[in-house]
C-alpha cells in the first residue's frame, strides 16, 4: 500500500510538471512545435507509461542540443513472464518479482520523415530479482549496451510527444547470483511520453 502510494504521488507530481512544462499558454505551445528543434538546449523529462502499467515506474532525464540527446533513465517493476523469457533463458516457473535498471543513453536525430527519427544507443545496468517454485529470493545482474532507433511524435499542438523505439540489448557481462542465466541477446521496445521543460 505505501509503495503504490508513493508510486502514485511520483506519477502526479511528474504529469503536473510536465502539463505545465507543455501548456505554458496556448500561444506559445502552437509557436513551438516539438519536432523543431532549435540551438537551445532544453532539458527534457520523459516517463515509461509500462513500467507503472506493470506495478512499477520508470523515467528519464536528458539534455537536448541541436538534435543531439543524452542523458540518464532508470526503472523499477515486475517483470511479466513474457518479457521475463526475453531476458531469462530457461526461467519457466520463476517469477522475476522485480527488475530494476539503470541506463545512460545517447541520441541523435537523423532524418525528417513526417516526425524526426533519431538513433542511439545505451548502457544498462539490470537486476532481476526472482523467486522460484520453493520461494526462495535469488538475483541475477546484468550489463548490456542496446543500439535502438525512435521517433518522436507530437501530441497536437502541444509540446508533449510519444517516442516509440526498438532496440536490441547486447549483454557484455552478467554475475548469476541464482543459477539464471541472462540471455546474450534481446530485443527492446519503448514507449515513452516526454516534454522540454523550457526552450
Amino acid at each position: 500500500m505505501f509503495r503504490s502510494s508513493i508510486r502514485a504521488a511520483l506519477l502526479l507530481a511528474a504529469v503536473t510538471v510536465m502539463c505545465q512544462a507543455a501548456f505554458p499558454t496556448v500561444a506559445s505551445a502552437q509557436a513551438t512545435p516539438v519536432a523543431t528543434d532549435t540551438a537551445a538546449r532544453r532539458i527534457v523529462l520523459k516517463l515509461d507509461p509500462p513500467f507503472f502499467f506493470t506495478g512499477g515506474y520508470g523515467g528519464a532525464l536528458g539534455i537536448r542540443h541541436r538534435g543531439l540527446e543524452v542523458g540518464v533513465m532508470g526503472f523499477s517493476a515486475p517483470l511479466p513472464a513474457v518479457f521475463r523469457d526475453q531476458f531469462l533463458s530457461n526461467a519457466k516457473g520463476r517469477t522475476v518479482t522485480r527488475n530494476i535498471g539503470l541506463e545512460l543513453y545517447a541520441q541523435k536525430d537523423v532524418a525528417q520523415w513526417r516526425w524526426p527519427i533519431s538513433v542511439g544507443a545505451l548502457i544498462s545496468y539490470d537486476r532481476f530479482k526472482l523467486r522460484d517454485a520453493a520461494n526462495a529470493l535469488r538475483q541475477t545482474d546484468a550489463f548490456y549496451v542496446a543500439p535502438r532507433a525512435a521517433i518522436r511524435i507530437p501530441v497536437l499542438h502541444s509540446r508533449v510527444f510519444f517516442e516509440p523505439a526498438l532496440g536490441l540489448a547486447v549483454r557484455l557481462w552478467e554475475k548469476d547470483r541464482a543459477a539464471q542465466p541472462t540471455r546474450a541477446i534481446a530485443p527492446l521496445s519503448f514507449l515513452t511520453i516526454g516534454v522540454p521543460l523550457h526552450d
